[in-house]
């Protein structure tokens, strides 16, 4: 920590040098003109597609078929948006010739401005804050506005972290000053994180603090981890913690938008065979992404671990297996007993 300043200063030399003269400068005018470009090619496609927009926004909701279609045409808007503003602004940083070390910290800053589009549109279209009529997760006002915020905050200090923790080790940064600097800015993911646990909608009401002061906890291990370099533990807690929130976010989302037309959002009943098999169908696919990152989190060649060659315990083949009939035959009861679920709701 006490070299720290010097390590910095001796890095920016090297990419004032780089750039002859402004250095830190030049990298932030080159960054906000290739944001801008995006943006212009943003507000265009916007226009271009304004007659389109107005259209899909006003159009009826007489069958589940339709609302997901116009689900799925909001969709491609977005990604066209997205679209747009990198072709531009990636477009525009090709075209610009620049010494090596200035296009490499540059060209990360704009790979995050990218992201970072992309996260604020996906909010705005799943929760929608201002158009609960549009909203795939059926929440109030304040819990959308609540969360949009929160969202983008968390990734916007992610991103630009990455960003510059990355720059400084092409600056010549040496280790682990770059791991200090990122560890600097995991202090803001942190306080993201307790902010929302204790500020969430719904959370005053319930008058209990016991809920919070765990989730704190949790929180503050999950950096302990990461400030320790217990990387396999950590994503294992971020994974224990994420992926039920993920399941839940999504039965929900399915719920509303494959509820008939006409029916409210909470409506008490069984849910559609088809809510069910695609609900099921997703909570299974959440599993095996979860355990599919947690390999490469904890470096496992799973291809290697299935080979003939392979020395792999009988244990773990067989708790493989286990985990995949679980949840095949979850998924087949849950459907099945929806199917019995509707039929009986629908001959009464």
């Amino acid at each position: 920590m006490p070299q720290l300043p010097a390590d910095l200063a001796r890095a920016f030399d090297r990419l004032r040098s780089d750039a002859a003269d402004g250095g830190l400068l030049i990298v932030i005018g080159l960054v906000v003109f290739f944001v801008a470009a995006g943006y212009a090619a943003e507000w265009a496609f916007g226009r271009l597609t304004r007659q389109l927009r107005r259209r899909v926004l006003t159009a009826d909701e007489t069958t589940v078929k339709e609302r997901l279609q116009k689900l799925g045409l909001r969709f491609a808007l977005v990604l066209g948006t997205v679209i747009a503003f990198a072709v531009a602004s990636l477009g525009v940083f090709v075209m610009i010739n620049l010494p090596p070390l200035i296009r490499e910290v540059a060209g990360l800053f704009l790979v995050a401005a990218i992201f970072s589009r992309f996260i604020h549109y996906v909010c705005q279209l799943v929760l929608a804050p201002g158009a609960p009529a549009r909203r795939v997760v059926p929440v109030d006002e304040a819990t959308a506005s609540f969360w949009t915020k929160r969202l983008r905050a968390f990734t916007l200090i992610f991103l630009f972290g990455w960003a510059v923790a990355t720059s400084l080790i092409k600056m010549g940064l040496p280790a682990p000053q770059p791991t200090i600097v990122a560890y600097l800015f995991g202090f803001g993911l942190l306080a993201v994180a307790i902010d929302a646990i204790w500020n969430r909608p719904g959370r005053a009401a319930s008058g209990s603090s016991a809920s919070a002061i765990a989730w704190t906890g949790y929180a503050v291990l999950v950096y302990l981890l990461w400030f320790t370099s217990a990387k396999p533990a950590m994503w294992f807690a971020i994974i224990a913690a994420v992926l039920p929130l993920a399941i839940k976010i999504v039965s929900a989302a399915v719920d509303n938008l494959l509820r008939p037309i006409g029916q409210e959002v909470h409506t008490e009943g069984p849910p559609s065979v088809l809510a069910a098999a695609i609900e099921r169908g997703a909570r299974a696919l959440l599993i095996i992404l979860a355990a599919w990152f947690l390999t490469w989190a904890w470096d496992i060649d799973a291809a290697a671990f299935f080979s003939e060659e392979a020395n792999t315990s009988p244990l773990a083949v067989a708790l493989l297996n286990i985990a995949i009939i679980v949840i095949v035959v979850d998924f087949a009861w849950h459907v099945g007993r929806t199917a019995i679920d509707r039929y009986i709701a629908d001959a009464v």
